[in-house]
């Protein structure tokens, strides 16, 4: 079992929480695990004790011209984790930076 799941892996706090960690992290990209998908975050989430979640589309100029990506990955993306979390009974850590 993974003691750490991180979504958001290639970002910049993502990034430094998986070199920080002093446990078994798994840490996911967008790739590896799509957060607005709900079964791919279950799959990510199943096999560990703790998440953290650090991903977030963060441009804010391109969320005016992309609305629809940035509400899918800042609202549905959060709450798929949050849900797949409190299903399997997982401590969530969830970062929101400006």
């Amino acid at each position: 079992m993974t003691d750490l799941v991180v979504f958001g892996a290639d970002g910049q706090v993502g990034r430094a929480l998986c070199e920080a960690a002093d446990a078994n992290v798994a840490g996911y990209n967008r790739e590896a695990a799509d957060i607005t998908d709900a079964e791919s975050v279950a799959r990510a989430v199943a096999g560990t004790s703790t998440v953290v979640n650090a991903a977030a589309f963060t441009s804010v100029d391109g969320a005016e011209s992309a609305r629809e990506d940035a509400f899918a990955v800042n609202t549905d993306g959060a709450a798929n984790i949050a849900r797949a979390c409190a299903k399997t009974d997982k401590p969530l850590i969830h970062i929101s930076i400006n």
